[in-house]
């Protein structure tokens, strides 16, 4: 199931949104709602269940809404400059927050 997961998550975070609404969700929350939508997409059509895409969009918004890669990366003191650890940061979060979204039952 994760490994379904993973798959939905990179078809809509990565390839279904483009770089103007990458930067555009950082600072407007209509254009974050957008991306949330696309990235939901995929979790829909492979049949994830209503409750299990509704909880990954609200984590999605939590996420990328709250620039948490970022904070975290600033809180563990790594280098600013470094955008990719950022990044993997919160890619790191989005996958923790759905694996633990597939535990529940």
């Amino acid at each position: 199931m994760f490994s379904k997961a993973l798959i939905a998550h990179i078809i809509g975070d990565w390839l279904l949104n483009s770089a103007y609404l990458r930067e555009r969700k950082q600072r407007e929350f209509g254009f974050l709602i957008l991306h949330v939508l696309i990235t939901s997409l995929p979790f829909i059509l492979l049949g994830f269940s209503p409750i299990q895409v509704y909880l990954i969009a609200i984590s999605h918004i939590f996420i990328d809404g709250s620039h948490l890669g970022y904070w975290w990366s600033r809180l563990i003191g790594k280098d600013e400059e470094k955008l990719y650890a950022q990044y993997m940061d919160d890619q790191a979060f989005h996958l923790i927050a759905i694996w633990t979204i597939l535990q529940m039952r």
